[in-house]
């Protein structure tokens, strides 16, 4: 349910106050959101669709893998059907955990649910957010479809750590930067 509220409060920014309230029916639930008369599609040729998924411990860390799993597929579902789209250019999973040792188990709990996705194509691109190599490398291990990027925070580091760019030069994988907040 957080993920529909956010999605909404973020289309309702979008559109401000210039638009109607329309109300759609996302995995049972009346989602209202202030779009209506604002183009939401786009042309895949000329824009992508990249989406950052920000997970929380209050949100997974009581809940076994399958309630996990079933987070993961609600948020994508809600995404895909709010913004009336048929794919997800890249979606970036970013685990916000301060308890390093639970962000790699719990990335493949996710991973194995976007896999399908990607498989599906509902996903073009998957991709990872502040992982030192060592996970990143874990990852890479059990990971059926490997993330084609990773971010890294700025507040992190001013330089990309040379494990990092020696990894993404093995395996072909990309690094950007970001600056999002770091916890909430």
């Amino acid at each position: 349910m957080q993920v529909i509220q956010g999605i909404e409060n973020i289309l309702t920014a979008y559109c401000g106050n210039k638009c109607e309230a329309t109300v759609v029916k996302v995995l049972d639930k009346d989602v209202t959101y202030v779009a209506s008369g604002v183009d939401l599609s786009h042309d895949p040729k000329k824009l992508g669709l990249s989406i950052k998924l920000f997970t929380y411990p209050e949100t997974y860390q009581s809940e076994d893998d399958e309630t996990k799993q079933a987070l993961i597929n609600e948020a994508i579902t809600s995404i895909v059907q709010l913004l009336n789209v048929n794919r997800i250019d890249d979606l970036t999973l970013s685990i916000q955990d301060s308890q390093v040792d639970r962000v790699v188990p719990v990335l493949k709990t996710f991973w194995s649910v976007l896999e399908n996705y990607k498989t599906s194509g509902t996903i073009h691109e998957l991709s990872t957010s502040d992982l030192s190599r060592d996970q990143l490398r874990e990852l890479f291990q059990a990971a059926k479809v490997k993330p084609t990027s990773s971010n890294i925070n700025l507040d992190a580091c001013c330089d990309i750590p040379d494990e990092l760019t020696a990894f993404s030069k093995e395996f072909d994988f990309k690094l950007y930067t970001h600056n999002d907040p770091l916890g909430k």
